[in-house]
């Protein structure tokens, strides 16, 4: 890939994960310590069932998929120039 972008990318969905089982831990504890849920977090709070907010988590955004796509892109049309013996310098 060319730049940091994709890092950018990776360290987000590794964010994700880190907070998803943050939250999963912090409904153990609750749940643990017989809380309510009524008394949770708004944002902690299971509002879901778990088959729904399983088809989110697994999906690529459209976005990144097209950026993905690109960089692959770049990356051929860089490695076939740079074959051929052409300039790679604009």
């Amino acid at each position: 890939m060319s730049g940091c972008a994709v890092c950018v990318y990776d360290l987000y969905e590794e964010s994700m994960e880190a907070y998803r089982e943050a939250v999963a831990n912090l409904r153990t504890s609750l749940s643990a310590l017989a809380i309510p849920e009524h008394e949770w977090p708004l944002n902690i709070q299971i509002s879901k069932p778990e088959s729904d907010t399983g088809k989110q988590e697994g999906k690529k955004s459209p976005v990144l998929s097209a950026f993905e796509e690109m960089e692959r892109a770049l990356a051929l049309k860089k490695q076939t120039t740079l074959s051929a013996g052409g300039d790679s310098s604009r």
